[in-house]
């Protein structure tokens, strides 16, 4: 999961209220940072004004609901390193506030990004379009020569079921916490079949991300290519407090006779 971190200074006091706290965004004012690379520190920009330049965008810890918890520290690889070793579906971002210019030491803000005015909002997936699975699908099956599948709305519903699943379990499974296959799921809809495979994805905001990964996961790759399936079913499941946030599901069966 990306983590993400802004750095903030005190620009000046304004009628005796709290610091205003202004963050430098110079061309992106959210840098995206993974948890596998060296974090990136914006240049601070001290200014002597209280007005926001076009580059700038002011921070108040007060009206922000998502901070969640504070800790004193001296960079922002500390900073840093406060948010990774957090819950993943608990810390999204980390905001590092120099509150005084002649003071060194920062103050580490932790942001959920779920709460009114956070500094890194979770971007909701596009919606699951029917046709453009069955057109993705079947476009990957007619170029390695395999016959196309059709959409069958049990194996959907079973998939939306699973989906949601996933995300309370936080994990990529194909088992039920209690043993039972991920066949349950489609036994429940009255579907029977002779032959099914699931694949999963998980974190993608979009159906081809998705499918890119399902493409590219050896564990799922083989079931995108059975030839004996004739039917599928697919669905998402947007879980924002969990670390992966978006679960794929897709669905290849034959029915039985």
């Amino acid at each position: 999961m990306q983590r993400y971190l802004k750095r903030a200074t005190t620009k000046c006091r304004e009628n005796n209220k709290k610091p205003i706290l202004k963050i430098h965004t110079p061309n992106n004012p959210i840098v995206k940072l993974d948890m596998r690379k060296l974090f990136f520190i914006l240049p601070l920009v001290f200014l002597s004004s209280c007005k926001t330049s076009p580059n700038e965008l002011t921070f108040f810890p007060e009206d922000n609901n998502a901070l969640y918890k504070s800790v004193e520290v001296i960079d922002e690889k500390e900073c840093q390193k406060h948010c990774e070793s957090e819950p993943a579906h608990k810390c999204r971002g980390s905001i590092a506030v120099q509150q005084n210019i002649n003071d060194q030491t920062l103050m580490c803000y932790m942001d959920d990004g779920l709460g009114q005015g956070t500094e890194f909002p979770s971007t909701k997936p596009s919606m699951i379009k029917l046709r453009s699975v069955n057109s993705d699908l079947n476009n990957h099956r007619k170029n390695l020569g395999l016959s196309t599948v059709r959409h069958n709305s049990k194996l959907t519903t079973a998939a939306e079921l699973y989906a949601k699943y996933l995300a309370t379990q936080d994990d990529l499974t194909s088992t039920y916490e209690n043993g039972d296959s991920y066949t349950s799921a489609i036994y429940d809809q009255g579907y029977f079949f002779d032959v099914v495979t699931l694949s999963v994805a998980g974190g993608q905001k979009t159906w081809s991300a998705a499918f890119e990964q399902m493409k590219n996961d050896k564990s799922t790759k083989g079931g995108l290519e059975l030839t004996s399936v004739s039917e599928f079913g697919a669905a998402q499941y947007y879980a924002p407090s969990s670390p992966l946030q978006s679960y794929w599901v897709l669905f290849l069966a034959n029915p039985a006779n």
